[in-house]
């Protein structure tokens, strides 16, 4: 048998048992959720994830029974559960946002770790609010989910003196969240507030020992104004645990390096059109980009950085055709002499877009577009 062969009767056999979804023939198990039936074959879920495997077949009270009723999740999340363990996909497109979270957690719960990362894949970074940003943080957390935490993190970072300020939604924040804000270098905020948004949350959420997690507020970056005005009368640290802290060495919180902002750049010169009917000549490690560039965006920034994250919008200011074939050279350029490419993303295909690549370091970032209804903005580095 070839290759070939095999490989063609794997699709037959993964679309044979894709038809056994839902499917009341041959089934061993049903699901009781939300009073309605749904009907499965242990063996297939079992194969599917260690999860079911111990759930069906180990020393379980629901491994003696055919009817197993299940309280939390809903139905929808809960058969796109079986969908994936069936068809190794499972439609999400009319998925909210609020539903592919808790298909992450329902995945995770059930240790289905390839439909985690499946499910990871489909929460895009316009889904995150200011206001929901805590509770995804929280199930990127409990889950570890990198990616997800990092486009918390791109909002989180953006928005950082605007939740300082509002108590009333920091108070919300879980306690992984805040601790995690404590120790991030690129969450630029004053200092002096953190400490305020601190005290705000432990009154909504009664925590009696607050002095162990103020252990890694940044004392040397409050004024002694600051401390005698609004730490001292709280009798939280003497003054001799006041200069111990401000004499540890602490990085300071450093907005440069985790966005762009026009305060940190030099020049950025919008618009620009290339002659006509002119090729210009993009290189990067293996490959020569040879196209008729129309429109460029450069930034240069204040100093030479180094990054490892490049955030962006990518927006087509027109539909046409045309714009079905939009593309986005992005070159990161520590010499202005040379030009190498970094990525090129079909700009088409969606506004944000989020590059991660191994620290290089950057002077000048260069967008060079195909198009000349292409509009970028929010450009951020980390």
């Amino acid at each position: 048998m070839t290759e070939s062969d095999e490989s063609m009767n794997f699709a037959t056999v993964g679309k044979m048992v894709g038809e056994f979804y839902l499917n009341k023939r041959l089934s061993d198990i049903c699901f009781v959720v939300e009073d309605e039936k749904i009907f499965a074959h242990k063996f297939i879920l079992a194969v599917s994830c260690q999860y079911f495997h111990t759930l069906l077949f180990g020393e379980t009270n629901e491994a003696k029974t055919n009817e197993i009723v299940l309280n939390h999740p809903s139905k929808k999340i809960f058969k796109a559960v079986l969908e994936y363990a069936y068809k190794g996909k499972a439609e999400t497109s009319d998925f909210s946002p609020e539903e592919l979270l808790s298909l992450i957690s329902l995945a995770h719960e059930y240790q289905f770790i390839s439909l985690v990362l499946y499910a990871e894949k489909k929460y895009n970074l316009e889904f995150i609010t200011k206001e929901n940003v805590s509770y995804v943080f929280e199930v990127a957390y409990l889950c570890a989910l990198d990616s997800l935490l990092e486009k918390c993190w791109v909002i989180l970072e953006e928005h950082s003196e605007e939740i300082i300020a509002n108590h009333e939604l920091f108070s919300t924040f879980s306690s992984n969240l805040f601790k995690a804000i404590l120790l991030r270098d690129s969450f630029f905020a004053k200092e002096i507030d953190i400490f305020k948004a601190i005290m705000a949350w432990k009154d909504v959420n009664h925590v009696d020992d607050i002095k162990s997690i103020l252990e890694n507020l940044r004392f040397n970056l409050i004024s002694d104004n600051d401390f005698c005005e609004n730490i001292r009368p709280l009798g939280l640290f003497t003054d001799t645990e006041y200069i111990k802290h401000c004499c540890q060495e602490k990085v300071n919180r450093t907005p440069g390096k985790c966005k762009i902002d026009y305060s940190y750049i030099i020049c950025s010169t919008e618009n620009r059109k290339y002659p006509n009917e002119t090729k210009y000549h993009l290189y990067s490690n293996k490959h020569l980009y040879d196209y008729n560039f129309i429109l460029e965006f450069n930034y240069v920034l204040e100093n030479v950085y180094e990054i490892s994250r490049l955030h962006f919008d990518c927006e087509i200011t027109q539909s046409s055709f045309g714009s079905r074939d939009c593309f986005c050279f992005i070159s990161l350029i520590e010499d202005v002499n040379k030009n190498n490419v970094l990525e090129h993303v079909d700009a088409s295909t969606k506004k944000t877009h989020i590059l991660s690549f191994n620290r290089k370091r950057v002077k000048h970032i260069r967008f060079s577009c195909n198009r000349n209804f292409v509009k970028i903005t929010n450009v951020k580095i980390f």
